[in-house]
């Protein structure tokens, strides 16, 4: 009997120490990978963070991210706004009043911009098999009437914007998933419409630099009334492998992606379906793209003013030629559609070699299209058309090309 009470003793011994010793280490592991998470997206991203005001107690901490994007001229950091958190540290935390085996929990609700405050929950739980989940839930309705909306917009419904992310503690593999249902107006039938909107995907760390990985993108409805666009059922699956040695670093870039209609001013496409491949793409530029959607979002009111579109189509400009100009191949495997005016069933088939250009030309866009070569195939009931660019000059069977091509 004294041999089992010692046990028992034992065993609660070991339950506080467990309970009350580990969570200020924990904490302290903690720190290092916010740390850590920090550094790598600074590397990364066109978004810096700045990590600030760490308050480390033996149960919880405090500390605010500041987010920074640069100005136009990429000459200094304009700030965006602020993350207050709470990370709560301990061999046990409840999440949603649901408790679970965690190494911490981050919590914060509010993002505090320079204009407004953007409600949200967020929070993230780590365990001690390696795992690293975050989940964000953005309550867009309200961010939308927090901004003097005037009353013509007061029947617009936006959903929740919802983000989840898992990784391991080195941020080596990562995990995505970003679902949007959408909004709709519901007083009025010819404004734009978006339903289930779902990004997925995985990305894997070479180095600090250089990541690998697959998205899938999905889109119920798309709709632009005023300009009479329409997209339905959109898929779209984009990977990249990436290929590092002492002179240079290049992607492979594997694209498909299908819809059931794309309606616009200038076609009206059924069952269009793309498979492309591009080989020996710029690394570098290729992850510029993503910076500029990150930028968009964080500098412009909207995505769509006037100032975002004229930051769209200069980065467009750099980044593009950029990514082709180093010996880059685009392979058009097929693209293929329905043309419903004249109801014809079309396919594109070919190749598209870029030029080697010098550094001081690799962002000149004119300079790549004068050195640009290829040859396109066009098939159709009536027939196949060849597509010749020589030089950055295009004819079609040998007559210089019109807007035919695709219609």
């Amino acid at each position: 009997m004294p041999f089992k009470k010692s046990i028992y003793a034992a065993l609660i011994v070991l339950a506080l120490l467990v309970f009350v010793v580990t969570p200020g280490l924990l904490g302290t592991v903690a720190k290092h990978y916010i740390e850590r998470a920090v550094y790598l997206n600074n590397l990364n991203t066109a978004v810096t963070i700045e990590l600030r005001d760490y308050e480390k107690s033996w149960f919880e901490s405090h500390f605010i991210l500041d987010i920074y994007t640069q100005d136009e001229f990429e000459e200094e950091l304009v700030k965006v706004g602020s993350f207050p958190a709470t990370l709560k540290h301990g061999p046990v935390t409840v999440i949603n009043n649901q408790p679970g085996i965690g190494a911490f929990y981050l919590y914060s609700d509010s993002f505090e911009s320079v204009n407004l405050t953007t409600p949200y929950i967020g929070y993230a739980r780590a365990g001690f098999l390696g795992q690293v989940e975050l989940n964000i839930n953005i309550d867009l309705q309200s961010l939308n009437q927090s901004q003097n909306t005037p009353k013509s917009t007061t029947g617009l419904e936006l959903s929740p914007l919802i983000l989840s992310i898992d990784s391991d503690f080195e941020f080596e593999r990562i995990n995505y998933q970003i679902l949007w249902p959408g909004f709709q107006d519901k007083n009025r039938t010819d404004t734009a419409q978006v339903e289930n909107v779902l990004l997925t995907g995985h990305v894997e760390r070479i180095d600090d630099l250089h990541w690998q990985g697959k998205s899938n993108a999905s889109i119920k409805r798309l709709t632009f009334p005023a300009n009479d666009f329409i997209l339905n059922d959109l898929n779209l699956t984009l990977e990249n492998f990436v290929t590092i040695d002492e002179s240079s670093y290049r992607t492979l870039i594997l694209a498909h992606t299908n819809a059931k209609l794309i309606k616009s001013l200038w076609n009206d496409w059924q069952q269009p379906e793309l498979d492309v491949e591009i080989h020996n793409a710029d690394l570098q530029a290729f992850s510029n793209l993503y910076d500029l959607a990150e930028r968009a979002y964080l500098e412009f009111d909207s995505p769509f003013d006037e100032y975002a579109q004229l930051e769209y189509m200069a980065a467009l400009q750099t980044s593009l030629p950029a990514l082709f100009s180093d010996n880059a191949t685009i392979k058009l495997k097929h693209f293929t559609f329905t043309d419903a005016q004249s109801n014809t069933e079309k396919e594109i088939t070919g190749e598209i070699q870029f030029p080697d250009l010098p550094d001081y030309m690799d962002e000149h866009l004119i300079s790549l299209i004068a050195k640009t070569n290829g040859t396109l195939k066009r098939k159709t009931s009536n027939g196949t058309n060849t597509i010749e660019i020589k030089n950055g000059k295009v004819t079609i069977d040998n007559r210089p090309l019109d807007f035919s091509i695709l219609n």
